[in-house]
């Protein structure tokens, strides 16, 4: 999925998350009023940049060429069907674009022509995390 807006001017989204049925949806414009989901308020996922699991979960980015190459595999993050990085989303000030995961795509995506943003990462087990780059 990738939506450009060239009026986008921040590298910040905020995700929100149901907590009955898990629905994950992000917020391209806050409103006054409240995300519902199941008849519930639905929660908004704090992204973490430290902490315990850092190491796992923040991802290594690397441009080359017009290239930023994301992996979050290089510090020894699970990959089973219980535990993985099920998708990795790119903001920038013209962009949002994300990837979704399967456990055996090992955590590493591509995406093309940007030169800075921020990356977030979502772990199915220990939630949203994010790199600004």
């Amino acid at each position: 999925m990738e939506e450009k807006r060239e009026d986008y001017m921040s590298n910040e989204v905020r995700f929100y998350r149901c907590q009955n049925c898990g629905n994950l949806v992000y917020m391209i414009h806050q409103g006054s009023g409240k995300l519902v989901c199941c008849g519930s308020q639905m929660v908004e996922l704090e992204p973490r940049e430290s902490g315990m699991a850092a190491e796992m979960h923040l991802p290594t980015i690397r441009h080359d060429k017009g290239r930023l190459y994301v992996s979050v595999n290089e510090n020894g993050h699970p990959f089973t069907q219980e535990h993985y990085i099920e998708w990795i989303a790119l903001v920038s000030p013209a962009r949002i674009t994300i990837r979704h995961l399967k456990p055996e795509d090992q955590g590493s995506t591509l995406f093309t022509d940007v030169e800075h943003g921020t990356i977030y990462v979502y772990c199915t087990l220990h939630k949203l995390w994010k790199k600004t780059f």
